[in-house]
């Protein structure tokens, strides 16, 4: 397996650890505590004392263990000295975690840290970085909030934007399978971490957020054999400082790249789904008048097709809907008196428009009014049968995640967002997969 010491160390070892419940070497050490009894743990840290259960030392020479990964949480004054005797041990990986170096201007000293580690020939994550998770491995050592076991591989410069692009995907029911937060990206091979990733049977998708464009292998991601999501700044003289004080990186424009977090998180769903389409004409159903428009408007402002129902289409929804009078056919179809939320009339308008051979896509948006909801679990199953046999990309905007229906289409990958712009933008994205 590549990586394999990285992502599942037999020992690891915490430098800087600590008692204080403000610094990181505290927060580490309490995450990587939890999986003691899966990998050897040695803390060592400035006074020795019993740190979450586990001895803490004061002296290197007591690790007499080979050791798989390196954590390094101490300040900058200190951190070459600590690097040197780290080098005296047999370690195969280090994870520098240690910021204020090359994106605070000190880039000779990082320099020089660097090439002791990479003369050493040990591999290196950071510095200036937050670590690195395996949800499956029980490698819990990024204090950014706890993932949830899922198939979304992430390697990035920033751990912000590993927490923010994991919260969004854990409200949607979606987990974190790897993280690594790289920082500087000092010497870690982009390269190896993405095959990393493509070989790990828990990844179903790589994301991978860049500041330093010229180290993005774009040969590799294109030729991945899972989805990749891409995000990397847009370059501009503001872009461009940021990312230098950040990471010390330099970002240039990017072509075929994703420069927002929604887009990001939007590319991810699309991957997961797998979804494709061969043109760009959609179909909107909504339960809401205005929405329905809303949505149009936006539609077409993307470029995306909002045909009027074909003769042969009207007639089919008109016999699905049969009873319901006062149905507002057409494009957006507005369910007006029908009963609200995951209903039969709903799921036989989505295997109807399945079915279809005059659209391509499906805008599906629910108010689902709480008193009036008529949920089911089961039908949510349906539905989501009936868009897996068709295979027409459809995506549902809702603001109620927590109704069972939308439960069952997010348990079967099915996207739901919470925005109009979201659903448009996603249909866009796979709509122009060609």
């Amino acid at each position: 397996m590549i990586l394999e010491s990285l992502f599942n160390p037999a020992t690891v070892l915490l430098i800087g650890a600590s008692a204080d419940e403000n610094k990181w070497g505290n927060w580490l050490a309490e995450q990587l505590s939890q999986h003691r009894d899966t990998r050897k743990i040695y803390f060592v840290g400035t006074k020795a004392q019993d740190l979450y259960g586990i001895d803490c030392v004061t002296a290197f020479e007591k690790i007499t263990d080979s050791i798989d990964l390196a954590v390094v949480a101490v300040s900058t004054d200190i951190l070459e000295s600590v690097v040197d005797q780290l080098l005296d041990l047999d370690i195969k990986n280090i994870c520098i975690i240690t910021a204020g170096l090359a994106e605070a201007g000190f880039i000779d000293i990082e320099s020089k840290i660097v090439e002791k580690i990479k003369d050493a020939g040990i591999r290196l994550i950071g510095p200036n970085c937050a670590g690195l998770w395996d949800s499956h491995s029980r490698l819990y050592c990024m204090p950014l909030g706890n993932f949830i076991p899922g198939p979304v591989g992430i390697i990035s410069q920033s751990g912000g934007v590993i927490a923010d692009v994991a919260d969004r995907l854990k409200e949607k029911g979606i987990g974190i399978s790897r993280a690594i937060s790289i920082g500087n990206n000092s010497i870690s091979s982009i390269e190896h971490l993405v095959k990393s990733l493509e070989e790990d049977p828990n990844t179903e998708i790589i994301a991978v957020y860049i500041e330093d464009e010229p180290v993005i292998p774009y040969d590799l991601l294109n030729t991945c054999s899972k989805p990749v999501a891409l995000l990397c700044p847009l370059s501009s003289p503001t872009t461009a400082v940021a990312a230098a004080k950040h990471t010390n990186s330099k970002v240039r424009y990017v072509f075929n790249c994703t420069y927002s977090i929604r887009d990001f998180v939007d590319k991810i769903e699309i991957g997961l789904s797998r979804q494709r389409a061969f043109d760009r004409r959609v179909q909107i159903v909504t339960d809401s008048g205005g929405m329905g428009v809303l949505t149009a408007s936006a539609c077409e402002y993307k470029g995306l097709l909002i045909n009027p129902l074909t003769p042969i289409l009207d007639t089919k929804l008109r016999e699905t809907l049969d009873g319901h009078k006062l149905v507002s056919f057409g494009n957006p179809l507005d369910l007006v008196n029908v009963p609200n939320g995951f209903t039969d009339s709903l799921e036989a308008v989505v295997k109807t428009l399945q079915s279809s051979r005059d659209i391509d896509a499906i805008i599906v948006v629910l108010s689902i009014l709480g008193s009036l909801e008529q949920d089911s679990y089961d039908i949510g199953q349906q539905i989501a049968q009936h868009i897996r046999q068709g295979k027409k990309p459809t995506v549902f905007v809702t603001q109620c995640l927590t109704s069972l229906g939308i439960k069952a289409l997010l348990d079967n990958k099915i996207t739901v967002v919470k925005d109009i712009e979201s659903a448009v933008n996603q249909l866009d994205m796979i709509c122009s997969a060609r």
